[in-house]
């Protein structure tokens, strides 16, 4: 009888306890809401890429909801009415919940694309190879290389290969490279475990590859950075496939570092984007086949997009300030390009991003292409079934790269394909100012991850993406595109060889900086027709051009527009000499450089020929031929 008494009162129990859960439960659910609202909300302020006007409309509804829910779930607290109540308890807790995993997730996708590209963490090392021609091109060229046949023997490790030369004529450029080639020098003679090599030093890396190539030298010393230089000569444009690599040396370089802005948001700021149409691993040290300076007002909304042809004839600051192709610049690190663009456009550009075709088509593929407005239809040079219609056009991945490499079918050749890159540009710009770009940031952050390199810090960028959030800003952009007229010319860093370049028109640099500095100042810019392409850069020359000079003509020839001017010209309007860029505007603070109009007595310049004749006193002419 007892016993049965203590079971019933457990009975009683029992049933008081579930009666209680199913009386509570409901708000057992709603403070799961609760908690999960909480979260959401400390993730959210915490999240530097959300704009704090969207934290505080968070907070609103989400307030809003809980008081709601609440309130329900008190009136329907009852067992038979509390099951809906419940269910939209348990499902706006789990709402928040995952979008309390995606957004830190998201941070930490942007976050990795982000340092994956930062340069403090680039590799500063320059490869020096060892090059020997091919066996296939001695066997080809017997005439030269008399000993063949020629068959290479397999070696367990570089170090037993290199040995095999140790009697061997060495190549050295010790004129335009000349610490990293001694180190190389010291690590080849280390590893040999001799204390001299017979060596033939070269003017230039052309005289070395001539020596190579003519067989006066068995091996060539070469950073792997100016190979680049080589394979834009027509004479060596299959270079690396005519010879091969026998030892590479890795020399700690000075890393070409430029501090980029901390903050962009505030005060305008200045990006130079750079291309190539390399594949492969990205470098400080490197050509650009693409030059586009990018100048960004924040405050009135403003964007001013400025290209310049790849062979535009500049001064090289590291080079005495001889003449140059724009695109050997990069080669001597992306500070050198940086510098010779502040002066040219009298901006201090201190922010850059530096990326290669495969990461353009990546980006195009990831914001699902691109649209642009095409002034004219044309087709691809070596594609018939390529073929780009007037007007407004989508271009896929493939195309988008067809579109902006193509300059031979092309009016106005050169000119018109950096035309083309800047059309792309401002669509990537648009595209990723739009809401649209949230249902592609995943695959944009995975496209772009490890495939460029850039100075600006993960907070700077951070803050721009915030800011565009939080204004929804809609950018006006306007773009110009330096023309000029086409000439023959030795370069600095290629002083062997008269290659093909651009004289980038003076009148147009200067009217150009004028707009920036409108820009800067906070005026309105409209989109305004270019001056006509005239005046040239007074540029000191390695030598003079004559008409007897033999020219060796680059794969970037471009056709000649200077005959696309109109005559008469007016003599009143063209001064002989024009000055392109003012006395007081030439050497922008802070970047130190010397005035680029000014004929200092020029230092002979290791790359150049024993006896550079650079006309000091003026300008160079217009070289014809």
């Amino acid at each position: 009888m007892e016993k049965n008494k203590v079971v019933q009162e457990s009975d009683i129990e029992t049933t008081q306890i579930v009666k209680t859960v199913r009386h509570w439960n409901p708000f057992l659910f709603w403070g799961m809401l609760l908690v999960a609202s909480i979260l959401f909300l400390i993730i959210f302020k915490t999240t530097p890429l959300i704009p704090f006007r969207w934290f505080l409309i968070a907070a609103v509804v989400i307030v809003a909801v809980l008081g709601i829910t609440f309130y329900f779930t008190k009136e329907y607290r009852k067992p038979n009415k509390c099951y809906v109540v419940r269910v939209v308890n348990i499902v706006l807790a789990v709402i928040l919940l995952a979008f309390s995993i995606l957004i830190p997730y998201a941070r930490s996708r942007v976050s990795e694309t982000i340092h994956s590209g930062n340069t403090t963490e680039v590799d500063s090392t320059v490869r020096v190879n060892l090059y020997v021609m091919s066996d296939e091109y001695k066997n080809e060229h017997k005439d030269i290389f008399t000993k063949g046949p020629y068959t290479s023997k397999e070696y367990d490790t570089p170090e037993e290969e290199l040995k095999h030369f140790k009697d061997a004529m060495f190549i050295s450029e010790l004129g335009f490279d000349l610490d990293n080639q001694r180190i190389a020098i010291d690590k080849v003679k280390e590893v040999l475990g001799v204390t001299k090599l017979d060596m033939l030093d070269a003017s230039s890396i052309q005289e070395g590859a001539e020596f190579l190539y003519k067989n006066k030298g068995e091996v060539l010393i070469l950073s792997e950075k100016n190979v680049n230089i080589l394979k834009g000569i027509e004479e060596y444009e299959n270079f690396e496939k005519e010879t091969r690599v026998i030892y590479s040396i890795d020399v700690e370089a000075t890393n070409p570092i430029v501090a980029g802005s901390s903050e962009l948001t505030k005060e305008p700021f200045a990006l130079f984007f750079g291309g190539n149409d390399e594949e492969g691993e990205l470098t400080l040290f490197g050509k650009t086949d693409v030059d586009m300076v990018v100048v960004v007002n924040p405050s009135t909304h403003q964007i001013a997009m400025v290209s310049f042809p790849r062979d535009s004839f500049v001064p090289n600051p590291q080079s005495s300030y001889y003449g140059d192709k724009l695109t050997h610049l990069g080669v001597g690190g992306i500070d050198n390009t940086l510098n010779a663009l502040s002066s040219l456009l009298n901006v201090e550009i201190n922010n850059y991003v530096l990326l290669n075709f495969t990461t353009y088509m990546k980006i195009i593929e990831a914001l699902g292409g691109v649209e642009v407005e095409n002034p004219y239809a044309f087709g691809f040079w070596d594609n018939p079934d390529i073929w780009f219609e007037e007007g407004k056009i989508h271009l896929d991945p493939y195309d988008a790269l067809l579109y902006v490499r193509e300059r031979k079918t092309l009016p106005d050749g050169d000119f018109g394909r950096t035309m083309h890159q800047q059309l792309v540009m401002r669509a990537i710009i648009e595209k990723i100012a739009s809401p649209a770009i949230i249902t592609r940031f995943d695959s944009l952050m995975t496209a772009m991850e490890g495939t460029f390199l850039t100075n600006l810090s993960e907070n700077a960028i951070y803050g721009l993406c915030q800011y565009q959030l939080d204004k929804n800003i809609k950018w006006n952009i306007v773009n110009y595109r330096i023309e000029g007229s086409v000439g023959n010319e030795y370069c600095a860093w290629a002083p062997g060889t008269v290659l093909s370049v651009v004289y980038p028109s003076s009148e147009q640099i200067n009217f150009v900086a004028g707009e920036i500095q409108k820009l800067l100042n906070g005026e309105l810019l409209t989109q305004e027709e270019m001056p006509l392409p005239y005046g040239k850069l007074p540029v000191n020359v390695i030598q003079e051009v004559t008409e007897d000079t033999p020219v060796i003509e680059d794969e970037e020839i471009e056709e000649p527009v200077i005959e696309q001017i109109p005559e008469p010209i007016p003599e009143e309007t063209i001064a002989p000499t024009p000055e392109p860029i003012p006395q007081e505007t030439a050497t922008p603070e802070p970047i130190a450089t010397p005035e680029p109009t000014a004929t200092p007595e020029p230092t002979p310049e290791p790359t150049s020929e024993p006896t550079p004749t650079p006309d000091e006193s003026t300008p160079v002419e217009n070289p014809e031929g």
